[in-house]
């Protein structure tokens, strides 16, 4: 998909497949400007570094919720999850999709623990939108 031209792509996203257009128009862009790379590796670090990012906010989150001892092992237990190694290795949106849902869950307790500025809940909205 992110090979194909803007129009096709654009075409496509009209009939089939419009859910991941974000990941294809993001996907699109990064391989324009990746210029000779191999293919694979553009492909899939995307993938790579949104599970790397998950698994440290999950971390966080198990920290600021529970203590340390918790968060390194919440940050642990998530990244040997068979279902996250998947994604993380997969050239697909779902790495991408958890991890923002993982920001988004980090930003809803930063949210409610401040009692809410409009700045807090703003930047949890647009997360979970981008989400």
């Amino acid at each position: 998909m992110a090979r194909r031209s803007l129009p096709d792509l654009w075409s496509t996203l009209a009939g089939v497949d419009a859910v991941h257009g974000l990941y294809y128009l993001f996907m699109y862009a990064l391989f324009e400007v990746s210029g000779g790379l191999d293919p694979l590796l553009v492909l899939r670090l995307p993938s790579v570094l949104a599970t790397v990012a998950a698994t440290g906010t999950v971390a966080l989150l198990g920290r600021r919720l529970a203590g340390p001892r918790a968060g390194l092992l919440a940050g642990t237990v998530f990244a040997v999850l068979p279902q996250v190694q998947r994604y993380g290795q997969e050239g697909r949106s779902y790495a991408l999709v958890c991890a923002l849902v993982v920001w988004a869950t980090y930003l809803l307790v930063r949210a409610v623990e401040s009692r809410g500025g409009a700045r807090a809940w703003a930047a949890y909205g647009a997360v979970l939108l981008a989400a």
